[in-house]
C-alpha cells in the first residue's frame, strides 16, 4: 500500500545530470509550502483575467523540481479527490518526500525521481503545473524542457506557475554572487563553502565606506536575512553558491513561453502589480502602452528594480483580455489572516478594534460588522447597519460592495492576500476587502464565520 501511495523511479538517463543532482543531494533545498503555487490562488488569478480554470477540488497537479515534497504534501490533504505528482532528479529528497507522504496516508499523491530533459510522453495532461525555485537554475536545454512540458502536458484550460530570477535587479546581486564563487573558488564541500561565503560576505560589509549607501545596502540586506533565520543557509548555497543561476529579462523569458506556444497572463500575487506604488506621471505614460503586456511589464521592472518574478503561462492560444475588469470580483472575496485585539466593551460598540496582518502590517477599525469578521466570532445578533457615510469604492457601480467600513491602518494594506472564490473556501474565517484610498477599505463579508 505504502508504494502505491508514493514511489520512487530511477531514471537511468539521468546520469547526466547526476552531478547537478549531487549538490542537492548534499545540500537538500529548504521545502516549505509556497502559497502562491496553491491551485486556489492560480485558479483566482486565471478567473479574474477572463478565464475559465479547471476546478481545483478533483484537479490534477504536476511540480517539477518538488524537492522534498513540503509543497505538494499539505495540498493532497487539503485536495483528497485531486491527483498530485511531484518529480526531482535528487534521490535524497524524493526519499524523504516519499517517507512522509507515506507515513501520512496520503492517497493521491505520488513523488518520482525523474529527470526534466526525459520525462515520458504518457505522463498524461495537468490543470496546474509548478516550476518553483528551478528556471534560473538550470542551464538552458532545462529551461527549454521546462517550457516544452509545460506546453504538452497543461490541460487547454491549464495555467502554468514558473519563478525565476530577473533584471535588471539581480544585476546588483550578481556582485555578491561573484563575490562568494571568486572567495571559494578552491573549495569544495558545500558547508564549508557556506560558511566561506558568509565570512567574506560579513567582511565587505564591514569594510565598505558609510558613504557608499547603495553597495553597503547590498551586504546590509543578505546578511539581515541571514540573521533572522540561520536555516537560510540551505538557500544561500543554491541561491549564490550553484553553478547555474542566470537571471533574464522579463521580456526575455516571455519570449522564451512564446516560443513554446505559451502566453504570459499574469504575475501570481495580485498585488504583485507594481503600478499603484508609481508616482502618477510613470503610471500615465505606462497607460500609454495599451494592451501590450509585456512591453509595460518590463518598463515596470526597470522602474522597480525587480530582482524575481512569479509568472502564470497558459497556451498561447487561449483568449482573453489583459487586465482585471471590475465585474469579475464581484462574486469574489480579497482575503487576509489577521491576529486582533478586541476591545473591552466587545464588538457592537464603536471602539477602535486593532489587528495586525502578515508582513507586521497594522490596522484598525470601528465597525462592528468588520470587528465581527476579522475576529472571526460572527455577526452580532440583531445583524449590523453599514455607516451611512459614503466612502470612495474601488469599485464603480453596479459592482459597490455591500458592506462599508472605515479603516485606520499603518500604510498600505497588502498583507499577501489572496482573492478566492466562495466555492473554494474552507471553514476558516477570513475577512474580504479592498483597498481604496488612504485610511479607508471597502469589506464585504462573505465568510463562513460572519456570514
Amino acid at each position: 500500500m505504502t508504494e502505491s501511495l508514493a514511489k520512487a523511479v530511477p531514471e537511468d538517463n539521468a546520469a547526466d545530470r547526476e552531478d547537478k543532482a549531487y549538490s542537492y543531494d548534499e545540500v537538500p533545498y529548504p521545502s516549505l509550502p509556497f502559497e502562491q503555487t496553491h491551485p486556489n490562488r492560480l485558479a483566482t488569478v486565471a478567473a479574474l483575467h477572463g478565464l475559465e480554470p479547471p476546478e481545483v477540488a478533483t484537479c490534477r497537479v504536476l511540480e517539477l523540481a518538488c524537492a522534498q515534497g513540503d509543497n505538494l504534501i499539505p495540498l493532497a490533504l487539503q485536495l483528497p479527490e485531486a491527483e498530485l505528482l511531484g518529480i526531482d532528479l535528487s534521490t535524497r529528497q524524493i526519499d524523504e518526500a516519499c517517507r512522509v507522504a507515506a507515513e501520512l496516508g496520503v492517497g493521491n499523491l505520488r513523488f518520482e525521481r525523474r529527470d526534466i530533459l526525459h520525462l515520458p510522453e504518457d505522463l498524461g495532461r495537468f490543470d496546474y503545473i509548478i516550476a518553483h525555485g528551478v528556471y534560473s537554475w538550470v542551464p538552458a536545454p532545462v529551461r527549454d524542457a521546462i517550457l516544452a512540458v509545460c506546453k504538452r502536458h497543461l490541460n487547454p484550460n491549464g495555467v502554468a506557475y514558473v519563478s525565476y530570477n530577473t533584471y535588471p535587479g539581480w544585476r546588483l546581486k550578481s556582485v555578491i554572487r561573484d563575490l562568494m564563487l571568486y572567495h571559494t573558488r578552491h573549495v569544495t564541500a558545500a558547508e564549508a563553502k557556506i560558511e566561506q561565503s558568509m565570512a567574506v560576505v560579513k567582511f565587505v560589509h564591514d569594510a565598505v565606506p558609510q558613504g557608499w549607501a547603495l553597495y553597503r545596502k547590498l551586504f546590509d540586506d543578505l546578511l539581515g536575512k541571514m540573521q533572522a533565520d540561520k536555516a537560510r543557509t540551505t538557500w544561500l548555497f543554491h541561491e549564490y553558491l550553484e553553478e547555474v543561476n542566470e537571471p533574464v529579462y522579463f521580456s526575455q523569458f516571455a519570449a522564451h513561453a512564446a516560443r513554446h506556444g505559451l502566453r504570459f497572463l499574469s504575475e501570481a500575487g495580485v498585488s504583485d502589480d507594481q503600478r499603484q506604488r508609481l508616482p502618477p506621471r510613470a503610471q500615465e505614460v505606462l497607460a500609454k502602452l495599451g494592451d501590450d503586456v509585456v512591453e509595460r511589464e518590463q518598463y515596470l521592472d526597470f522602474l522597480t528594480n525587480r530582482t524575481f518574478r512569479q509568472s502564470l503561462l497558459c497556451h498561447a492560444e487561449t483568449r482573453f483580455k489583459p487586465g482585471i475588469e471590475p465585474e469579475r470580483i464581484r462574486s469574489m472575496s480579497l482575503a487576509a489572516a489577521v491576529r486582533c485585539e478586541v476591545p473591552e466593551d466587545g464588538l457592537r460598540s464603536r471602539s477602535l478594534m486593532r489587528f495586525r496582518g502578515e508582513d507586521d502590517v497594522e490596522g484598525a477599525t470601528d465597525t462592528p460588522l468588520t470587528k465581527a469578521s476579522l475576529s472571526g466570532r460572527g455577526v452580532p445578533a440583531g445583524g449590523i447597519r453599514p455607516p451611512a457615510t459614503e466612502r470612495k469604492s474601488l469599485f464603480p457601480d453596479p459592482c459597490r460592495p455591500r458592506s462599508r467600513t472605515t479603516l485606520v491602518a499603518s500604510g498600505p494594506f497588502s498583507a499577501r492576500s489572496c482573492l478566492s472564490s466562495p466555492r473554494n473556501w474552507t471553514s476558516r474565517s477570513y475577512t474580504t476587502f479592498t483597498n481604496c484610498c488612504p485610511g479607508e477599505t471597502d469589506f464585504r463579508t462573505d465568510s463562513p464565520v460572519a456570514s
